[in-house]
């Protein structure tokens, strides 16, 4: 389901206390970082965590065909319950990597076509393998924020270190995806798993 339906609805629907939609307007344009455990309480777990997935998909390239059927969209499809707060979708419509963006609400058992990324909300550990198999070497940026998330397959997974928000990155399925992630993106990372070395956890 598209949702730019309501996205007209965001301003009208939106209570954020001043200071706080500062703080989060900022982190959209600050370089990305771990989260500390005080700004999650500030402005909420999913508010930061939508920082990271905007922010993270400036550090990926894709495969010029993973375009073809999306023409001129970057597509993010949030599969299962959407956790995100209504001004994340405010940012549809903006240019990333020369596109517009655009969501997408999709069911685990519905279609996944035309996705670039998608973030898994799923609390059903099968159901998040079954979604994981069906993109398969698919050229899509697979998110979640279980902390088993990049040993089942996915490509990134949130995950909480001393009390901070930090990332994991799965370069097998990276590779399988045909999608490239960057060295600054990398760099960041409190883990990586590459087949090719001893997987380099970074606590």
């Amino acid at each position: 389901m598209h949702v730019s339906g309501f996205i007209d609805r965001v301003r009208v629907r939106l209570n954020i206390q001043y200071s706080t939609l500062f703080a989060i307007v900022c982190m959209f344009y600050w370089p990305i970082r771990s989260m500390a455990i005080e700004e999650m309480e500030r402005i909420g777990e999913y508010d930061l965590k939508a920082v990271y997935l905007y922010k993270m998909i400036k550090f990926i390239d894709w495969p010029d065909g993973a375009f073809e059927e999306t023409g001129n969209r970057f597509i993010i499809c949030i599969v299962g319950k959407d956790p995100f707060p209504l001004h994340f979708y405010a940012k549809e419509g903006e240019r990333v990597r020369e596109k517009s963006l655009t969501f997408h609400r999709r069911s685990p058992s519905g279609s996944l076509r035309g996705c670039h990324v998608i973030y898994l909300s799923i609390d059903d550990i099968r159901l998040k393998r079954e979604v994981l198999r069906r993109v398969l070497e698919s050229p899509v940026l697979t998110v979640s924020d279980n902390s088993k998330f990049v040993d089942m397959g996915g490509v990134i997974g949130f995950v909480m270190r001393s009390q901070h928000v930090k990332i994991e990155i799965n370069l097998d399925a990276a590779k399988r995806a045909s999608i490239k992630i960057r060295a600054q993106l990398m760099e960041i990372a409190t883990r990586i798993v590459d087949s090719n070395i001893d997987s380099k956890d970074r606590r």
